[in-house]
């Protein structure tokens, strides 16, 4: 069964395994122990920690943050989501946008949107075409796409699996592409 809750400012406690939809902005909501499901139906600003859960949300909800690992998270087409954490999995819709504050082993699947991580965020992949990265100093990231473009701190690591046409500018980081890579674009930066 799926408890509702409709409102904002709130702060709500759950215990793992429940499965919650929410409307609303600015809530606080934090899962005690590993799991649980929430539906973000509308709002922005919400607060969300949450471990081995699952997070649905549309592009209804905005600013989300998302604090905790081994999550699994699908949202729609211009869903915005900001991340701390380690081993998510996230599926965003077309012109979305995700920001990385820390964590490694994060997997973000998405096409036409944005990516953002702070310094020190390692061993992201990348999975779409068609999208904007922004990666801070001593990052690692994976891309498997094309027409992707990055902008690379100091100190970074990018492999580029697989696709065509995306540009790397990276400055004192280092390149690594697979055969099956054409028309890659890398820019040193001095």
């Amino acid at each position: 069964m799926t408890a509702t809750f409709s409102g904002s400012n709130a702060t709500l406690n759950e215990t793992a395994g429940t499965s919650l939809s929410i409307t609303g902005s600015s809530d606080s909501i934090v899962f005690s122990g590993s799991g649980g499901f929430v539906n973000l139906i509308s709002g922005t600003n919400d607060d969300l920690w949450l471990s081995g859960g699952q997070l649905t949300f549309t592009s209804n909800a905005a600013n989300l943050l998302l604090i905790g690992s081994s999550d699994q998270v699908n949202a729609g087409a211009g869903g915005q989501i900001n991340l701390s954490g380690s081993a998510d999995n996230l599926t965003i819709g077309s012109a979305g946008y995700v920001g990385i504050l820390g964590g490694t082993n994060d997997t973000v699947v998405m096409s036409g949107g944005t990516l953002n991580a702070l310094s020190s965020v390692s061993n992201i992949l990348l999975a779409g075409s068609n999208d904007l990265c922004g990666i801070g100093v001593d990052d690692g990231i994976n891309i498997n796409g094309s027409g992707d473009l990055l902008s690379m701190g100091n100190g970074d690591y990018v492999g580029v699996l697989a696709g065509n046409n995306d540009i790397v500018d990276l400055s004192g980081g280092n390149l690594n592409a697979l055969t099956a890579v054409t028309n890659l674009v890398p820019q040193w930066v001095k």
